[in-house]
């Protein structure tokens, strides 16, 4: 019997939660995809682009399997989560609960709880993580530590839909430590870099435009 495939296509803006026929849970992020049979055979076995957080029903008898970008990892029971976005030249996965086994053409590694793997340039690294970081976003929060005001920026541009656009590639470099509420006006989540005096925003239409804060003088 051919086996029949559905997928779930996630636009800007937007994010879903599905069961599958195992009782596997995900929640799949904005500007993602997911491509999954109507019912797993002897193997089960997901595709997915974008950003996902699975939380894997348990059965030793069937391995469950993500195809991701380069990435196949390999789950008994398990909870991680996945981001491997096209334009992103990176892959993540990040292990909460379980065991997972990461595999490439060329080497394989095997996660712990708390920890992350980084597959960049066809090759992975494996580092301890606060996964809280990688993970909340499922339950509407952004937490970042530390990071780099150009992922944030490709975070906010998926969830609102928007473009940006800097008059300096070093403000991308900018880093900052905080928690953004996904549901918030963008505005409302913008003033809370601006409050640091490091950047300044300006919105008109679906495009949002950063420039370097410059103290006691109108930026526009």
């Amino acid at each position: 019997m051919t086996e029949r495939f559905h997928e779930i296509i996630v636009p800007r803006c937007g994010e879903y939660r599905l069961v599958l026929s195992d009782g596997t849970r995900i929640y799949l992020n904005a500007e993602s995809s997911l491509r999954f049979p109507d019912v797993f055979g002897d193997e089960r076995k997901v595709y997915l682009t974008g950003e996902a957080y699975f939380e894997v029903a348990h059965n030793p008898n069937k391995p469950f399997f993500v195809e991701a970008k380069n990435l196949q990892i390999q789950v008994l029971g398990t909870s991680f989560g996945v981001r491997v976005y096209k334009d992103e030249d990176y892959a993540l996965t990040t292990l909460e609960e379980g065991q997972v086994n990461i595999h490439t053409a060329t080497s394989s590694v095997t996660l712990k709880p708390g920890e992350q793997a980084k597959l960049h340039d066809n090759e992975i690294t494996v580092n301890k993580v606060n996964t809280c970081s990688y993970t909340a976003w499922r339950n509407g929060k952004y937490i970042f530590i530390n990071e780099p005001l150009g992922n944030i920026m490709k975070t906010l541009a998926r969830w609102y839909d928007i473009n940006i656009f800097y008059t300096s590639s070093k403000l991308e470099q900018i880093q900052f430590t905080g928690e953004l509420i996904r549901y918030k006006n963008i505005e409302e989540l913008l003033s809370k870099f601006e409050i640091l005096e490091k950047v300044k925003f300006e919105i008109r239409n679906n495009t949002v435009t950063i420039k370097e804060y410059k103290k006691g003088r109108d930026c526009w």
